[in-house]
């Protein structure tokens, strides 16, 4: 890992609406900036004692279809925010290291199914330059996770930057 450029949060807080597509609660998500290396951090403001949810993979919950995070509430209830994934996809798209989203409810909006409005919301927040660096992941080997016909690759690249491709197949499933 190393740094390539400066951190960067938020210029200003921002909001947005809208409602789950699993629970069709509506909720709003406001985006606040935050200090550096904090990263995403998720604040149920609904629950007692308001509890932080950092977007980190030790804090991803088993849940199929969507990806969902937990922690254990002061209360020794769990505190989960869930189908983040659109909403992490914006920031990282966008640059945003470092903010504080700040939920009313467990799930995310859907919104129209993609992260469009993440963005656009991000972009109307405007970025503030950081003075710490950003931390990157560069792939100097193929690694492969599996479980039965369900995979996933990373595999370096002779270019700089990000490739993606992507394979889909949900066999018997015309829903999706």
């Amino acid at each position: 890992m190393h740094s390539i450029r400066q951190q960067q949060t938020l210029a200003r807080t921002v909001a947005l609406s809208g409602f789950g597509f699993w629970s069709g609660i509506d909720a709003v998500v406001e985006f606040r900036p935050a200090p550096p290396d904090t990263g995403v951090v998720f604040v149920r403001r609904d629950l007692p004692g308001q509890p932080r949810i950092p977007a980190h993979v030790d804090r991803r919950a088993n849940v199929p279809r969507r990806t969902n995070l937990g922690v254990r509430a002061a209360d020794g209830s769990e505190a989960t925010v869930e189908m983040v994934e659109h909403l992490l996809a914006a920031c990282y798209s966008q640059q945003v290291d470092n903010c504080e989203v700040w939920v009313d409810a467990a799930e995310i909006p859907g919104l129209d199914g993609s992260s469009a409005a993440f963005v656009e919301v991000l972009d109307l927040a405007g970025r503030v330059q950081q003075p710490a660096g950003r931390r990157t992941l560069h792939v100097t080997e193929t690694i492969r996770v599996a479980q039965d016909n369900t995979w996933i690759e990373a595999r370096p690249s002779a270019r700089p930057g990000l490739h993606l491709e992507y394979h889909l197949n949900y066999a018997g499933s015309p829903a999706i």
